[in-house]
């Protein structure tokens, strides 16, 4: 898989990234900051690269180039099949789960810190 680049120096409020294979677009992700805030978005996968683990590639990618970049911590709300990922990422569970379209999401914050600590190898 090929990533594109993540600058945020370029708009200090929004960063996306993409995920390609074979020419084809694979994945997206984008970052944004609001109400004083960095979050990350819903990731998405093609669903027949799915259980490949490509959403965790794309999500570490993304998530090292924006932490390289300044960010001490990003909000988000993660899917369950996506709470685990971030878990071993090293966030932390931020809230109550709740209802969201057909599915269901939790708060999730992860540092800067936990993040290179548990990502290190």
């Amino acid at each position: 898989c090929k990533i594109c680049a993540c600058d945020i120096s370029d708009s200090k409020h929004f960063c996306k990234k993409c995920m390609e294979q074979d020419g084809v677009l694979a994945g997206t992700a984008a970052v944004y900051r609001e109400g004083g805030r960095w979050h990350m978005g819903r990731i998405t996968v093609t669903p027949s690269l799915r259980g490949q683990h490509r959403g965790t590639f794309l999500m570490k990618s993304v998530l090292t180039e924006v932490f390289a970049q300044g960010v001490d911590e990003i909000f988000l709300e993660a899917r369950d099949a996506t709470v685990h990922i971030l878990r071993g990422f090293g966030a932390q569970i931020a809230g109550e789960p709740f209802t969201f379209y057909r599915g269901r999401v939790t708060p999730i914050l992860l540092k800067r810190t936990d993040f290179v600590r548990n990502t290190r190898k």
